[in-house]
């Protein structure tokens, strides 16, 4: 799967699933204003924790010092016990030959076994709702984006005059997961339907929600030709 491992554990594998994790040369994300990026923080393992088999094991291997030590430090609480040493290389993955080319032969693992089961409550999925509005003005349509924890961005937005039908194409950034989501604005009986567009595989998250939601209102705002934001 190609996708974040945050989201990959928290939605795909079931609790006590999985023997062995390996996680090789993870980013180590070194400038201060990037330290939120960080893959392995206590939550994290909490998460691995709830989907190892009991006595299951995690093996981190990163050519980073300083990101070794940090997370070291995200372990207590996380339900491992930890087990580090310097080794060779041993792997020839792409980033252990380009540190190698560099001149660096030594490389830091941690290995983590499972030693007290740490349950994480699953998120809660989401049901969209679909929305209805009695008017729609495609030209006076106005979007204004939301940047933040949640950023939903429109991309682009298309209508076709003759079938009545408008897209609308959103990037949904939220910490774990960002996501290419398209609405639709239809006329059907009389009413503009304002809804997930068919034929696309989405995750419905907070952020998914919220982009519906103001499509909504910006279709509303059409009759006023105010901006919805």
């Amino acid at each position: 799967m190609k996708l974040d491992a945050r989201l990959a554990f928290d939605r795909f594998f079931a609790e006590r699933a999985v023997t062995e994790i390996y996680s090789l040369f993870p980013c180590p994300w070194p400038k201060k204003a990037h330290i939120k990026n960080r893959l392995f923080t206590g939550g994290f393992f909490q998460q691995l924790n709830h989907c190892l088999r009991d006595d299951g094991g995690l093996r981190v291997v990163t050519d980073d010092r300083p990101y070794f030590n940090w997370i070291v430090e995200q372990l207590p609480g996380t339900g491992f016990a930890l087990k580090t040493e310097e080794i060779r290389t041993s792997f020839d993955t792409k980033f252990e030959k380009k540190w190698r080319q560099a001149g660096q032969d030594k490389f830091f693992e941690m290995r983590l076994r499972k030693v007290e089961h740490q349950s994480v409550r699953p998120k809660e999925e989401r049901l969209l709702k679909n929305y209805s509005a009695k008017y729609f003005f495609p030209e006076k349509f106005r979007f204004i984006d939301t940047v933040g924890e949640v950023s939903v961005l429109l991309k682009e937005f298309l209508f076709d005059p003759i079938h009545k039908k408008g897209l609308a194409r959103f990037l949904v950034v939220e910490p774990d997961l960002t996501q290419q989501f398209w609405v639709a604005i239809t006329e059907t009986r009389g009413a503009w339907q304002v809804s997930r567009a068919e034929g696309q595989n989405i995750i419905a998250t907070p952020g998914v929600e919220q982009a519906l939601e103001k499509v909504f209102a910006a279709v509303m705002a059409t009759e006023t030709g105010s901006a919805a934001g």
